[in-house]
């Protein structure tokens, strides 16, 4: 009786020590330690003194948890253009994200003003409970962007959270 318990017991911490591994493998593979998820406020906004953009900021992603769906973007910036290429990744263990679609839930704001804007999905990866696109979205005030303009990009309709917005600073 004491070996069958002391089995069970064994197999549970294994169990639990591979989901852990596995979270630290994704957290790693998107570029951040493992249950350090920054609150959008606190990610670098690609500045550095002097006004000089920090191409290298620019590929750090902001991520919002709620609702038991991780949500990622990165703003892979262009530079003075009408087009910015944006890198979404949706990611739980909840439900199937496959029929989340991309162009038709993405808003944008510059400097806190709600702005049309045409959504491309440029590719898209991943199935079920882990979805990747990258994204470019259009709009002729984009290519007028200065170091400091603040955007935000808006995800809706992501499980039950209906807005997820994204403080980004060019």
């Amino acid at each position: 009786m004491k070996i069958k318990v002391l089995v069970i017991v064994i197999a549970l911490v294994a169990i639990i020590g591979v989901g852990k591994g596995l979270e630290a493998l994704r957290a790693n593979q998107a570029g951040k330690p493992a249950d350090t998820a920054q609150a959008p406020s606190q990610q670098a906004s690609g500045q550095q003194a002097g006004n000089q953009r920090d191409p290298a900021a620019s590929l750090k992603p902001v991520v919002d948890d709620q609702g038991g769906i991780q949500v990622g973007v990165v703003w892979e910036k262009q530079e003075a253009s009408a087009k910015q290429k944006f890198q979404i990744e949706l990611n739980n263990h909840m439900l199937s994200l496959d029929d989340f679609d991309f162009s038709h839930n993405i808003r944008l704001e510059i400097e806190g003003v709600s702005k049309n804007v045409v959504v491309e999905v440029l590719s898209r990866d991943g199935s079920g409970h882990h979805v990747t696109a990258e994204i470019s979205v259009e709009n002729p005030e984009l290519a007028n962007l200065k170091p400091g303009s603040k955007i935000a990009l808006i995800v809706e309709k992501v499980g039950d959270t209906p807005v997820r917005k994204f403080n980004l600073v060019y």
